[in-house]
Protein backbone atom coordinates (compact mmCIF):
# COMPACT_ATOMS: atom_id res chain seq x y z
CA UNK A 1 0.00 0.00 0.00
CA UNK A 2 1.41 2.96 -1.25
CA UNK A 3 1.28 6.70 1.35
CA UNK A 4 -0.67 9.24 -0.48
CA UNK A 5 1.71 11.30 -1.60
CA UNK A 6 2.88 8.78 -3.95
CA UNK A 7 -0.69 7.10 -5.43
CA UNK A 8 -1.01 10.25 -6.29
CA UNK A 9 2.35 11.14 -8.20
CA UNK A 10 1.52 7.75 -9.98
CA UNK A 11 -2.28 9.22 -10.33
CA UNK A 12 -0.39 12.41 -12.01
CA UNK A 13 1.17 10.79 -14.84
CA UNK A 14 -2.17 8.59 -16.22
CA UNK A 15 -4.36 11.60 -15.50
CA UNK A 16 -2.03 14.07 -17.99
CA UNK A 17 -1.81 11.09 -20.09
CA UNK A 18 -5.65 10.68 -20.06
CA UNK A 19 -6.28 14.51 -20.57
CA UNK A 20 -4.68 14.25 -23.74
CA UNK A 21 -6.63 11.54 -25.04
CA UNK A 22 -10.22 12.26 -23.39
CA UNK A 23 -9.72 15.92 -22.57
CA UNK A 24 -13.52 16.42 -21.69
CA UNK A 25 -13.62 13.15 -19.00
CA UNK A 26 -9.86 13.81 -17.52
CA UNK A 27 -9.60 17.54 -18.31
CA UNK A 28 -11.91 18.86 -15.64
CA UNK A 29 -11.38 19.27 -11.55
CA UNK A 30 -12.82 15.54 -11.44
CA UNK A 31 -10.69 13.99 -13.84
CA UNK A 32 -8.24 12.38 -11.21
CA UNK A 33 -11.87 11.50 -8.87
CA UNK A 34 -12.35 9.38 -12.25
CA UNK A 35 -9.29 7.79 -12.75
CA UNK A 36 -8.78 6.54 -9.84
CA UNK A 37 -12.19 5.11 -9.35
CA UNK A 38 -11.74 3.56 -13.23
CA UNK A 39 -8.79 2.11 -11.67
CA UNK A 40 -10.35 0.46 -8.40
CA UNK A 41 -12.74 -0.86 -10.72
CA UNK A 42 -10.34 -2.49 -13.12
CA UNK A 43 -7.98 -3.90 -10.85
CA UNK A 44 -10.95 -5.66 -9.16
CA UNK A 45 -12.19 -6.73 -12.67
CA UNK A 46 -9.04 -8.20 -12.96
CA UNK A 47 -9.56 -10.13 -9.83
CA UNK A 48 -12.84 -11.42 -10.74
CA UNK A 49 -11.82 -12.65 -14.34
CA UNK A 50 -8.96 -14.25 -12.73
CA UNK A 51 -11.00 -16.08 -9.71
CA UNK A 52 -14.04 -17.29 -11.99
CA UNK A 53 -11.31 -18.24 -14.67
CA UNK A 54 -9.74 -20.42 -12.05
CA UNK A 55 -13.28 -22.04 -10.98
CA UNK A 56 -14.45 -22.62 -14.35
CA UNK A 57 -11.02 -24.22 -14.67
CA UNK A 58 -11.69 -26.60 -11.58
CA UNK A 59 -15.15 -27.98 -13.22
CA UNK A 60 -17.35 -25.04 -11.35
CA UNK A 61 -19.07 -24.41 -14.21
CA UNK A 62 -22.50 -22.93 -13.35
CA UNK A 63 -23.33 -19.07 -12.11
CA UNK A 64 -23.98 -20.69 -8.68
CA UNK A 65 -20.40 -22.27 -8.78
CA UNK A 66 -19.16 -18.67 -9.08
CA UNK A 67 -20.98 -17.41 -6.13
CA UNK A 68 -18.21 -17.72 -3.67
CA UNK A 69 -15.80 -15.66 -6.13
CA UNK A 70 -17.92 -12.94 -5.75
CA UNK A 71 -18.12 -13.49 -1.79
CA UNK A 72 -13.97 -13.70 -2.03
CA UNK A 73 -13.88 -10.02 -4.19
CA UNK A 74 -16.07 -8.49 -1.36
CA UNK A 75 -13.87 -10.11 1.37
CA UNK A 76 -10.62 -8.37 0.06
CA UNK A 77 -12.63 -5.24 -1.19
CA UNK A 78 -13.70 -4.73 2.56
CA UNK A 79 -10.10 -5.97 4.02
CA UNK A 80 -8.28 -3.70 1.29
CA UNK A 81 -10.21 -0.25 2.61
CA UNK A 82 -10.12 -1.46 5.90
CA UNK A 83 -5.91 -1.41 5.56
CA UNK A 84 -6.05 2.18 4.02
CA UNK A 85 -7.60 3.55 7.59
CA UNK A 86 -4.45 2.76 9.01
CA UNK A 87 -1.79 4.27 6.14
CA UNK A 88 -1.40 7.69 6.54
CA UNK A 89 -3.00 10.79 4.10
CA UNK A 90 -5.20 7.68 2.71
CA UNK A 91 -8.98 6.42 3.77
CA UNK A 92 -11.36 3.65 3.47
CA UNK A 93 -14.45 4.65 1.37
CA UNK A 94 -17.51 2.74 1.64
CA UNK A 95 -18.18 3.61 -1.92
CA UNK A 96 -14.65 2.65 -2.79
CA UNK A 97 -15.34 -0.96 -1.88
CA UNK A 98 -19.27 -1.12 -4.18
CA UNK A 99 -16.81 0.33 -6.65
CA UNK A 100 -14.35 -2.84 -6.30
CA UNK A 101 -17.40 -5.18 -5.76
CA UNK A 102 -18.61 -4.34 -8.87
CA UNK A 103 -15.51 -4.95 -10.68
CA UNK A 104 -15.41 -7.79 -9.26
CA UNK A 105 -18.83 -8.82 -10.13
CA UNK A 106 -18.13 -7.97 -13.87
CA UNK A 107 -14.84 -10.16 -14.41
CA UNK A 108 -16.99 -13.12 -13.02
CA UNK A 109 -19.79 -12.35 -15.21
CA UNK A 110 -17.77 -11.87 -18.36
CA UNK A 111 -16.03 -15.39 -17.50
CA UNK A 112 -19.64 -16.96 -16.90
CA UNK A 113 -20.73 -15.82 -20.39
CA UNK A 114 -17.61 -16.52 -22.17
CA UNK A 115 -17.44 -19.83 -21.09
CA UNK A 116 -20.81 -20.84 -21.62
CA UNK A 117 -20.28 -19.46 -25.27
CA UNK A 118 -16.88 -21.30 -25.67
CA UNK A 119 -19.08 -24.62 -24.29
CA UNK A 120 -21.99 -24.09 -26.67
CA UNK A 121 -19.25 -24.39 -30.04
CA UNK A 122 -17.83 -27.20 -28.86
Amino acid sequence: MQSAVISAGESGFFLTFFAKILPGIFGGESGEFILRKMAHGTEYLILGLLSATDQWQVGKRQFRDLISVLYFGLGIAFIDETIQLFVKGRSGEVRDIWIDFAGVCIGTLLVHIIGKLLCKRR
